[in-house]
């Protein structure tokens, strides 16, 4: 496997990482309050930090048309940004009581949005609506990762009990159990909808999505603290954040893995 390529600039433990749909953007978050955005050949951080007050960031995803950004934070709240103008819409998705939002996915369509939170539940809403579909899914213990599959059918969910659990979105109901050897910290499908990556303190495990077995190891020795990943819209490459203070973000070719 190649060397990563590293992205410097947050004063904080990077808390998740996003691909824009077209694969030019990297959208980070951070404990030091901010998101910013990347550009991915320039390994250049686009313009300043879009930030969300001095509350911690804990989780971004882009819209399936690139235009909007979803932030989780640390009051119960979900903003979503305007990507072009660099400005907030509208009201955020809030709940009755403040937790911690700790990561956020937009569904195929965009009409959507997973929130996975501190109190141990997953979260479905209406984006236009702004208001929450449904019963939260779980409990669990933490819930640290959300991704939506490509076709929208299915959601993973990472979490402190050291599983990720496949839901199907319809019914709302489990329908498989992913169980690794740590905490969950961050969950991602790859874009064939073929492959979940879930990372730990200590490594990044890729698993075969249909047949619910490991197919691929990232370890420690080569990965700084994996908090957070994601993968390029291709395929290929895959995001990992630092859960260390060095806010170190790193580049991965996962082409070889299959």
């Amino acid at each position: 496997m190649k060397q990563p390529v590293n992205l410097f600039g947050h004063t904080g433990f990077i808390t998740d990482v996003a691909y824009s749909p077209d694969g030019r953007t990297l959208a980070t978050s951070s404990s030091d309050g901010t998101v910013r955005l990347w550009s991915v050949s320039g390994r250049r951080q686009l313009a300043g930090p879009l930030s969300t007050g001095s509350d911690p960031v804990a989780g971004v995803a882009f819209s399936p048309d690139g235009t909007t950004l979803a932030a989780g934070g640390d009051r119960g709240a979900t903003q979503l940004w305007d990507v072009s103008a660099r400005r907030q819409l509208g009201r955020p998705l809030q709940r009755q009581y403040y937790g911690k939002v700790n990561s956020v996915a937009f569904s195929p369509d965009g009409r959507t949005l997973a929130t996975g939170e501190s109190d141990g539940t997953a979260r479905l809403w209406d984006v236009a609506g702004r208001r929450q579909l449904g019963r939260p899914l779980g409990p669990f213990i933490h819930v640290s990762g959300v991704a939506f599959s490509p076709d929208g059918r299915t959601l993973a969910v990472g979490a402190w009990d050291r599983t990720t659990r496949l839901w199907d979105v319809a019914s709302q109901r489990q329908v498989a159990e992913l169980r690794d050897s740590d905490i969950v910290s961050g969950v991602a499908f790859s874009p064939d909808g073929r492959t979940v990556a879930t990372a730990n303190t200590y490594h990044v495990r890729l698993w075969d999505a249909s047949g619910h077995r490991q197919r691929g190891r990232i370890d420690s020795g080569a990965v700084t603290n994996p908090d957070c990943v994601a993968f390029s819209p291709d395929g290929r490459s895959l995001a990992t954040g630092s859960g260390d203070n060095d806010g170190a973000v790193q580049l991965w070719d996962v082409s070889g893995f299959g």
